[in-house]
């Protein structure tokens, strides 16, 4: 609910609010927008938020009642295979 309530508000503002022009320059605009568009990304995924609806849709599921789990690479780990599916496994600890 607060993410339907954070996305109405912004479309609310964005159609509403004014934003006076800093520069005519096109690459200019560009290169920052794409900057500060970064950077927010980045930010928001290593605070663990949402960016698309995939992980909503994947916590909501009733198929997907597991951890997810984030390994740096070069992580060490003890991993159990399934013995229904020998394609899966589960982390049983980090070495």
């Amino acid at each position: 609910m607060p993410t339907i309530l954070a996305i109405s508000g912004l479309a609310l503002v964005l159609g509403t609010v004014t934003f006076p022009d800093v520069t005519k320059d096109n690459l200019l605009v560009a290169v920052f927008g794409g900057f500060f568009l970064g950077a927010g990304i980045g930010l928001s995924v290593r605070g663990g938020a949402v960016i698309d609806g995939t992980e909503v849709l994947a916590a909501l599921s009733p198929r997907a009642r597991h951890a997810v789990v984030r390994l740096i690479g070069g992580s060490k780990v003890k991993v159990e295979r399934s013995s229904r599916d020998p394609g899966r496994g589960h982390i049983v600890e980090k070495l």
